[in-house]
């Protein structure tokens, strides 16, 4: 029996809109699996998630109020010949490391401005150190050494620069203070140091302008820095890279500004460590600056490593030859005769002719540990290690020590510390370490190393197979519906008795 014309419009009508859905669902799914293949899904969202805008997880960190960061698993040197060595009976300074005390910095961020039209976050760092006793040997104000003077070898240091009268008066002075360069004291006093030293007084008033300060010790130091005002890229692409640093764009005491501004004293590729751009590469430049170190250090590609979580993450390591003396890292001294394997920490640590070096020497002139006995430079436990994410650049892991010491000059004006004359004096070093990465950053990896690709994959095939399923059918249905033109005018399968509309 021959069709009626009436089923073969209804017929035509279905199918044609049939064959409308399934090509533009199916070209869509093509799409978007193309897309899929080019663009990671897992890995856009997780850079959402940690770019600098207000409610990600990276900006709730820079605003979070007293957030806990770095370690600093604190490590002196205990003297264990004071008087053989000061008596001349003994040529080397014996010293044994006393440790670990270990401290935490928290830190709040204030006057926090975020600008995401510029790309630009400002923000003034509060820091707050605090003794975490369960990890430390013992209480610092229990735990006694034997430590140089050094109020008192700082000030002689600085004397031995100045004319012999100044030189004299001075040492009358002091020695009416009965003071010894080796002496008993806690930990306690040696980091925080103690106020209105005598030594100070007699300093200020031999020596006026070489010293500015009321309390010598490293941690007071670095938790009563003042104001100091970051202005940072808030981009992906420049994350955290360091554009000023209380207005300057590079390191004043360092001689940026002067004839002397070089890469070195330039916040160039420079970033205080909190993070990293995203998708570094081998070559990415990455520079180190804190506060605390006065100086701007390079780190150096090394190599990758597994993380449980999911990342192969890239490893870096300060440079070798960081405190050396190189065309890179000339501006950092300031001293007479610079000392290859210290750099001058005196700009911003109350003018003490301090130095800064890797701890135990590691890398350093041999000739510093001529006078020295107790010195042990091990890689493993002295060195350096900066694990960072490539793809978020988020720091997973950081580890690396700086090693404090006093620098002296010609102090053979004064018979009781000749003994210290042109020798660099180990006080102490840090050990500053990242805590354990939290476990959303882990969860979040673990989407976007392990979960993801998968999901990605499976996305991927699923909406191939499904555009062609989709598209085949579309095909299969438009030749299955044709009907010669001579039998059915192409208008009557088309035109519909509702004005062509589909349903």
């Amino acid at each position: 029996m021959k069709p009626s014309k009436k089923n073969i419009r209804q017929l035509s009508r279905k199918n044609f809109c049939k064959i409308i859905v399934y090509s533009v669902v199916g070209l869509l799914f093509m799409v978007i699996a193309s897309l899929a293949c080019i663009w990671d899904p897992a890995h856009i969202l997780a850079i959402h998630m940690v770019r600098l805008s207000k409610g990600s997880i990276m900006y709730n960190i820079v605003t979070q109020k007293d957030y806990p960061c770095a370690y600093y698993d604190i490590y002196v040197f205990n003297i264990t010949n004071g008087d053989a060595f000061l008596s001349g009976r003994e040529r080397k300074l014996k010293v044994e490391e006393v440790g670990p005390f270990r401290y935490q910095e928290f830190r709040t961020n204030t006057n926090i401005d975020l600008n995401v039209e510029t790309g630009i976050l400002k923000y003034t760092p509060k820091v707050d150190i605090r003794f975490i006793p369960e990890f430390s040997i013992g209480d610092p104000e229990d735990v006694v050494v034997q430590m140089p003077d050094m109020v008192l070898l700082a000030a002689a240091s600085r004397a031995s620069l100045h004319a012999v009268f100044v030189q004299y008066f001075y040492n009358i002075a002091v020695k009416s203070l009965k003071r010894q360069p080796i002496h008993t004291t806690t930990v306690h006093n040696v980091l925080w140091g103690t106020n209105n030293d005598a030594i100070m007084q007699v300093a200020n008033t031999f020596l006026p302008g070489e010293f500015d300060l009321n309390t010598f010790g490293i941690l007071h130091k670095i938790q009563n820095s003042g104001d100091t005002n970051f202005v940072i890229k808030a981009t992906d692409e420049e994350k955290f890279k360091i554009i000023s640093f209380n207005g300057e764009k590079g390191l004043p005491v360092m001689g940026y500004g002067t004839n002397k501004q070089s890469r070195c004293n330039t916040f160039k590729d420079a970033y205080e460590g909190i993070s990293y751009p995203i998708d570094i590469t081998k070559d990415t430049s990455l520079r180190l600056y804190r506060n605390a170190l006065c100086r701007i250090i390079d780190l150096e590609y090394y190599g990758t490593r597994p993380m449980g979580y999911g990342p192969e993450a890239y490893v870096y390591r300060i440079r070798r030859d960081a405190f050396s003396n190189t065309t890179d890292t000339e501006c950092v001294c300031h001293l007479p005769k610079c000392i290859n394997g210290v750099t001058d920490l005196a700009p911003c640590f109350y003018g003490a002719p301090s130095g800064l070096s890797n701890a135990h020497f590691l890398y350093s002139d041999m000739k510093l540990t001529d006078r020295l006995e107790g010195m042990n430079p091990d890689e493993e436990k002295h060195g350096s290690e900066f694990v960072i994410d490539p793809k978020l650049g988020v720091p997973l892991s950081t580890k690396f020590t700086v090693q404090g010491n006093l620098i002296m000059g010609d102090v053979s004006f004064n018979s009781d510390l000749k003994v210290f004359s042109n020798m660099v004096v180990p006080l102490l070093y840090f050990k500053i370490i990242q805590p354990e990465m939290p476990e959303y950053f882990k969860s979040l990896f673990w989407v976007v190393y392990i979960v993801g690709p998968y999901f990605r994959y499976a996305l991927i095939i699923t909406l191939y197979s499904t555009s062609f399923l989709l598209l085949f059918r579309a095909i299969r249905l438009y030749y299955s519906s044709i009907v010669t033109p001579i039998q059915f005018p192409a208008q009557e399968l088309l035109i519909t008795e509702n004005n062509g509309k589909c349903h």
